[in-house]
């Protein structure tokens, strides 16, 4: 049962009714007025967007006094633009949603954003920024794992609280009390997929390439361990930089180490540029990786994309035999609201909807935590976040979520799941789930 007091009804109800009650504000404002106020164009690279209903037909009081501030640090521009865009959609989505319904404490809620570009200096002074600000109410992000332990001196500093959805590093919640991540880390990923293709592939030889940064070479630590675990022989890892021109030389070294698969980086642009070299170079090895369901894998090689096997949190949406009435109410609610106002990305037949489910996932838990504590004081939010425990038809990904003092991820190994790009009758391609966490 869940330690936390509110029901099931009550936590999926008030968020599907809080999507109503921005509808209906919506149609009550007329031509006359705006249901969402963004304010004069900030500075290159910043952008601030306050969204306060029109509640005079709900009955409800509307928020009122000095913004909650909800700053969100990453990429908006560049190959990587849409990590930091998607997951700011569905911040706006939830914080309209919670402004419709009254605010956080009887406060507006303002989202704010900075383009870091994943330049760690920039995610440092972008992350300072939002915690010198008098009304912070919690940063999202940094993005990445390089860039986020970058800014987490300053996080730990000002007592930020502080929402993790894309930082996959296993140790980046070390000495970080007021971080909460919603993401399957680095270990339990890696765990997932060599104990996957151990038991299912007749191959023994993997190698990896990974982007040369604190993720890739965390990764370069882990895998020969797990590899020797699972009965598997690790032939090497190459490490590649977004900024040079291709990929072929680590290609070539890593397929003449024999490797049968090969571990691609879990950002997909790096992703796709190292399978275009595969191309290149006429090599067609088995893939495998995490954080591989975007539509942007689907665009990169065919023959190589067709087969990719991959791990990650329940992605209900890419899912070709799961009817979208099996899924979690939440997570399907949140994803018509994405559609219908952001839309989708639509990218070699995949339809990929330009949101972020687990950003979603941490809004509603930091107003849980927030509205339990009673204020917005860090430490007395982080000690109600710490209570969390959800049962799975109370979260957007139909899976337990809990947390504790001692442990600020949402997720276990159970949560990491298996998947596989297959390509359809119709040269479109489409994720089929492969198998259940290994403790399942």
């Amino acid at each position: 049962m869940s330690r936390f007091t509110k029901s099931r009804s009550i936590v999926v109800l008030g968020l599907l009714v809080a999507a109503l009650l921005v509808s209906v504000a919506l149609a009550g404002c007329g031509g006359d007025e705006e249901s969402t106020t963004t304010t004069a164009e900030p500075p290159a690279g910043e952008t601030t967007t306050t969204a306060v209903a029109t509640t005079e037909t709900t009955g409800i009081t509307p928020p009122s006094g000095d913004p909650i501030i909800i700053g969100v640090v990453g990429p908006f521009s560049g190959s990587a633009g849409f990590l930091g865009e998607w997951t700011a959609n569905s911040i706006n989505i939830m914080v309209d949603q919670k402004n419709a319904a009254g605010g956080l404490l009887g406060r507006p809620l303002e989202v704010q954003t900075r383009d870091d570009g994943l330049d760690p200096a920039k995610s440092v002074s972008f992350t300072r920024e939002f915690a010198d600000m008098e009304n912070i109410g919690m940063i999202v992000g940094p993005v990445l794992t390089s860039n986020f332990l970058a800014a987490k001196p300053v996080l730990v500093e000002k007592k930020i609280i502080n929402g993790l959805n894309i930082v996959s590093g296993t140790d980046a919640l070390v000495d970080a009390p007021y971080s909460f991540r919603n993401l399957t880390n680095t270990a339990i990923q890696a765990e997932t997929i060599l104990k996957y293709v151990s038991e299912n592939l007749d191959m023994k030889k993997v190698g990896a390439i990974e982007q040369d940064d604190e993720t890739g070479h965390h990764i370069s630590d882990l895998v020969p361990a797990i590899a020797e675990k699972y009965g598997l022989e690790f032939v090497g890892i190459e490490f590649v930089n977004p900024k040079e021109s291709d990929y072929l030389n680590q290609v070539k070294r890593i397929k003449d180490a024999g490797a049968e698969m090969v571990l691609l980086p879990p950002v997909a642009p790096t992703a796709s540029k190292v399978m275009l070299a595969m191309e290149q170079v006429d090599w067609n090895p088995q893939v495998i990786g995490w954080g591989m369901q975007t539509a942007t894998i689907a665009a990169s090689s065919p023959d190589i994309v067709d087969g990719i096997l991959f791990n990650d949190s329940i992605i209900w949406n890419r899912l070709d035999n799961v009817s979208e009435d099996a899924w979690p109410p939440l997570y399907a609610a949140h994803y018509k609201d994405i559609i219908a106002q952001y839309g989708s990305q639509d990218v070699g037949g995949v339809s990929q909807p330009k949101g972020e489910h687990g950003a979603a996932e941490l809004m509603m838990e930091y107003f849980m935590a927030v509205e339990m504590a009673g204020s917005l004081d860090p430490d007395a939010v982080k000690a109600a976040w710490e209570s969390i425990d959800l049962a799975p038809e109370e979260t957007y990904f139909g899976v337990p979520i809990a947390y504790s003092s001692s442990d600020h991820e949402a997720w276990d190994p159970a949560s990491a799941f298996v998947y596989e790009w297959k390509k359809k009758a119709d040269g479109t391609f489409g994720v089929e789930l492969r198998q259940p966490a290994p403790s399942q």
